[in-house]
């Protein structure tokens, strides 16, 4: 009989290598390595200049209005 195992998975560290990949398809070297990205309670979000916010948006969309 096969012995089950378990175990947790830190699913945050992909999420966000997943997310700075997606950036940089987009960004250019500097504005990708001047933006923070951090998941907190199931939410990505990014500290950046305005102009880089401006360029998330457009291409991911909409900023959640629920905090």
């Amino acid at each position: 009989m096969p012995t089950k195992k378990s175990g947790n998975f830190d699913l945050s560290a992909g999420i966000i290598a997943t997310t700075k990949e997606k950036l940089q398809s987009f960004l250019s070297r500097e504005e990708s390595a001047t933006t923070e990205i951090t998941l907190q309670d199931g939410k990505i979000s990014f500290k950046a200049e305005q102009s880089i916010l401006d360029k998330i948006s457009a291409e991911l969309g909409k900023p959640s209005e629920h905090e």
